[in-house]
């Protein structure tokens, strides 16, 4: 897939990367929430631990990867509700590599992977003030449901909480508005 920029990626499955590519996302996520939310994450052993539960057997992980096969961002998703519902964590993009197109390509896998396993809705916390992620959440359906009252321990920021409504073989309407 090409993407504005000029950057080609191909978006795999995280597991199929093997340790190069797990520590690669963890290093990636580390960096990602830096300086927004900094004691997420805080180091490489957080972060590994966090890509290990992300390639849970019933979990969506999903990596971006460019044509030397580097990752530049992954997403993941979190089953709930016997997988009818499922929680998109986390969405990590290499700082280097933001505003270009990765998360859009990493979103739009994520959907379809779940849609394809009949999950009905995706779920996700944002904070008020990412208004970037906000509005690219937004181009795919995702809309505000509520707030989660200081759920972001290191400032006390309260989190939005946004879904997505998916379209299923019982449910032909498709929310998300997928940009080709």
């Amino acid at each position: 897939m090409s993407i504005p920029g000029e950057i080609s990626v191909s978006i795999v499955d995280l597991s199929s990367l093997g340790v190069p590519g797990r520590q690669q996302a963890a290093e990636i996520l580390v960096a990602a929430f830096r300086s927004g939310w900094p004691d997420a994450w805080p180091g490489m052993a957080e972060g590994l631990e966090e890509v290990d539960e992300a390639l849970g057997a019933e979990r969506i992980s999903r990596a971006a990867v460019d044509e030397h096969g580097r990752v530049l961002g992954w997403i993941g998703g979190i089953p709930s509700y016997r997988g009818r519902a499922w929680e998109l964590h986390p969405l990590a993009v290499h700082p280097e590599f933001r505003r270009r197109g990765v998360a859009r390509a990493l979103l739009a896998a994520m959907l379809d992977g779940a849609r394809r396993r009949g999950v009905e809705l995706i779920f996700l916390e944002v904070r008020p003030t990412n208004a970037e992620a906000i509005g690219l959440y937004g181009s795919f359906g995702f809309q505000v449901i509520g707030r989660r009252k200081g759920y972001y321990f290191d400032t006390g920021e309260d989190a939005l909480v946004m879904e997505a409504k998916l379209a299923t073989a019982d449910s032909p309407a498709v929310v998300d508005k997928q940009v080709g």
